[in-house]
């Protein structure tokens, strides 16, 4: 196929056909018809959009990383110990131990269950309320907010 060309869905080119330049074919085997099969209007993306639409996660996630860390420090302030913090010893911690193993069962119990929440959540209501930023029969950019919401609605389908 060369530039600007278009094939039907579900057609198909034979050894040594090709599709002229600006032509649309369409069949098995293709032949040229005067249908247009690209109906949506282009729309110019640059580069610019491009990276930022890369680089913004890219720095989100670096910004983000360090407060799970931070959030179970603050949360069990043992676990330091248990890790190699300053006051480590090698003697059997006992009690405190014990006491650590039950918060983190609580907290896997409740980040679990919340996790399970939190998805049914996200598949049935967040691609509805996704939809309400998107109107119908409207083209938008690639790589912007539009195309982002259309991403995470794709997303929540495939789960």
């Amino acid at each position: 196929m060369e530039d600007d060309t278009q094939l039907g869905d579900s057609s198909s080119l034979h050894s040594g056909q090709r599709v002229p330049q600006g032509k649309r074919w369409h069949g098995s085997p293709a032949r040229e018809t005067a249908a247009n099969y690209c109906t949506i209007e282009p729309r110019k993306c640059t580069a610019l959009r491009r990276a930022t639409y890369s680089l913004v996660p890219l720095i989100a996630g670096f910004a983000t990383l360090p407060f799970p860390v931070l959030f179970v420090y603050s949360w069990f302030p043992v676990f330091y110990e248990y890790i190699g913090g300053p006051e480590f010893s090698y003697d059997a911690p006992g009690l405190a131990l014990l006491l650590l193993s039950g918060k983190m069962l609580v907290a896997s119990f409740a980040g679990f269950f919340g996790g399970v929440g939190l998805g049914v959540l996200g598949i049935g209501v967040v691609p509805r309320l996704l939809n309400l930023i998107l109107q119908k029969d409207r083209t938008y950019v690639l790589y912007g907010l539009h195309y982002l919401v259309q991403q995470m609605i794709g997303a929540c389908r495939h789960r």
